[in-house]
């Protein structure tokens, strides 16, 4: 945009030293037409050759018509622009040659513009080149802070992961202690109720035995709610196939992505279809690779085995093993499916459901 408002003062200057230069209105028409023509060419297809032609072209013809001479500095411009010094040194033939034909005024104005258009050219690229770089910088930050965004998230999550493989350690490590110490010491202390309800022989006395045990019972069976829920609550899904996998020799690929916890009842149930399956695998497949999905839908959970054996047959025939499989995602209204492609694969979907309850089979 600078260029072209440069190029316009440009002409008008070339405009005005033609006044009274001639009396015929044809040269000066045809400069100005010429001029105007060949910079907007050069201007519109940014051809260096072109450029270069068109240039000597017009300074050909200033030598020959005087009046074709005020509009040089336009073509300094396009040269410039280029990088084309040498052909822009071109320009001062004319002038040369009309030194004394030419009022001295006029010719230092000319070489004053020709020097001016040089500048102003330089200046046009100088802005456009800061600008070039600014918008470089500025792409250049927007993308730094993209990624800094995208690692912080990474870092947050890890971060987030890390405490809750610590805090469901910590639960198992509870119910655990709770598990192995007041639990014995609930059962201990419901033997020795029992054995002595068993001699003594004080009717008052039993009464009161009897109520203790049946308090000592009571506290057995919550503390045993209470340790089953802190283990359910502390079952890791992706921990415990890695756990699983780590078995096996085979090379194992694992792709888990699921953004909320699943239901316990599930967990259970995908960790038992894939013990079932990797033991198909060992007992009936000449697989050496096997890649397990994990994958949460908007409506479904959904589990993928696929190995790459080469055996086309289901095992076992029908398989007892699949029936099992197929039998639990029943439980869940779930899809199952297994069948040979490229390798024996098994896929499982169970539909999200709010009321799945936890007293499904979790073995």
């Amino acid at each position: 945009m600078l260029t072209i408002i440069v190029k316009i003062l440009l002409l008008s200057f070339g405009i005005l030293m033609q006044g009274g230069q001639t009396s015929s209105p044809v040269l000066p028409v045809a400069a100005v037409l010429s001029a105007l023509t060949l910079t907007a060419l050069n201007q519109y297809l940014r051809v260096k050759h072109f450029t270069a032609v068109s240039s000597a072209v017009y300074f050909t013809a200033s030598v020959f018509a005087p009046a074709f001479t005020p509009f040089i500095p336009l073509f300094c411009v396009d040269l410039f622009a280029f990088g084309l010094k040498t052909e822009a040194a071109l320009a001062l033939i004319p002038l040369i040659t009309q030194l004394s034909s030419r009022e001295p005024v006029d010719t230092a104005l000319l070489l004053l513009f020709m020097i001016l258009s040089v500048f102003l050219q330089y200046v046009c690229w100088s802005i456009a080149r800061l600008s070039e770089e600014n918008k470089r910088i500025r792409d250049d930050s927007a993308e730094l802070n993209r990624m800094l965004l995208a690692q912080n998230r990474n870092l947050i999550e890890n971060q987030n992961y890390e405490i809750h493989l610590v805090t469901l350690k910590e639960r198992n490590r509870i119910a655990r202690e709770i598990h192995d110490n007041v639990g014995h010491i609930l059962s201990r202390s419901l033997l020795q109720t029992g054995a002595l309800q068993a001699v003594n022989k004080d009717g008052q006395m039993s009464e009161h035995l009897s109520g203790l045990k049946d308090t000592l019972s009571l506290a057995m069976d919550s503390i045993r709610t209470s340790v089953h829920g802190l283990r359910d609550e502390s079952f890791d899904l992706h921990e415990s196939i890695k756990k699983i996998t780590e078995q096996f020799s085979y090379e194992i690929n694992i792709d888990y992505d699921v953004t909320q916890d699943l239901p316990n009842n599930i967990k259970y149930c995908f960790l038992g279809i894939l013990k079932e399956a990797l033991t198909n695998i060992v007992r009936h497949s000449d697989a050496d690779r096997v890649s397990i999905s994990v994958q949460e839908h908007p409506a479904i959970y959904q589990l993928l085995i696929h190995d790459n054996g080469t055996k086309k047959t289901l095992p076992d025939g029908n398989g007892m093993g699949l029936a099992n499989m197929e039998e639990r995602i029943a439980a869940f209204s779930g899809r199952f499916s297994a069948s040979y492609q490229n390798g024996f694969r098994i896929f499982i979907s169970i539909p999200k459901q709010e009321d799945i309850s936890d007293e499904n089979n979790h073995s």
